[in-house]
């Protein structure tokens, strides 16, 4: 991959995280949990700070949101690995809301509140899709390209297999790292909300217990349902998450 077709990339998603206001879920992130740093000379961000920064942006009415331009949906084209190093189908990702939780095999509050994931994954499957994303398992090269770190895999895959975790989780493509690098996630866990036609929708730092994730869940679902945001095309969803 080219500097050039990374500078890309990273315009593409500052349209996503800017063309539909974030929008505050403020009571599902009054209390944030412990958090790790990806890298040592990351600043810890806090909760606080982001719903800060959500309100902010959410000073356009939904009919200013509705009336941004449209764009393809970049994670329905991507092509990205799982875990074990096999492609994963993007299909499934269609037509859902998804929810990319960024993580680390030495994460402890990551590690924690896998088990809970798991399970909110089975519950809600038929609404919303659970994905990890490995966010140690693989850097940009200088020239470009993309490094996998193959310890950090097989941490991670032995880490699944203990827990029996089944949810997905994929090794970072372009797409992912430079998510990170946009967003920027700089603390581990990192979630983000993203509804069906590829809009962020919100973002949390830190971990949660299963009955705090439902909840917000449930809110980011009803947000999504009235605010649909515009499909490739311009037009906005009629029954958005279904």
């Amino acid at each position: 991959m080219t500097r050039k077709r990374i500078l890309t990339m990273m315009l593409s998603l500052l349209m996503l995280t800017q063309a539909f206001p974030a929008l505050t879920l403020a009571e599902a992130t009054q209390a944030p949990a412990a958090t790790e740093q990806a890298a040592p000379e990351a600043t810890e961000a806090t909760t606080e700070e982001t719903t800060t920064e959500t309100a902010e942006k959410t000073a356009e009415s939904p009919a200013e949101a509705a009336e941004a331009p449209a764009y393809d949906n970049p994670f329905l084209k991507m092509e990205i690995l799982d875990m074990n190093e096999q492609p994963f189908d993007v299909s499934q990702l269609a037509g859902k809301p998804l929810m990319l939780n960024f993580w680390a095999s030495w994460c402890g509050p990551c590690v924690m509140e896998m088990p809970d994931l798991n399970e909110l994954s089975e519950e809600y499957k038929d609404k919303m899709l659970i994905v990890g994303v490995m966010s140690s398992a693989a850097n940009f090269t200088q020239d470009g390209g993309i490094a996998v770190d193959q310890k950090e895999l097989e941490g991670a895959r032995a880490l699944y297999e203990s827990k029996g975790i089944t949810y997905p989780s994929l090794i970072p493509n372009d797409l992912m790292l430079a998510i990170m690098y946009q967003i920027p996630v700089q603390s581990i866990p990192t979630t983000l909300f993203i509804d069906e036609n590829g809009y962020l929708i919100h973002s949390v730092i830190g971990s949660r217990d299963k009955a705090s994730w439902a909840s917000l869940m449930d809110q980011v679902l009803a947000v999504i349902e009235e605010n649909p945001t515009p499909q490739p095309g311009g037009q906005p969803t009629d029954n958005p998450g279904a």
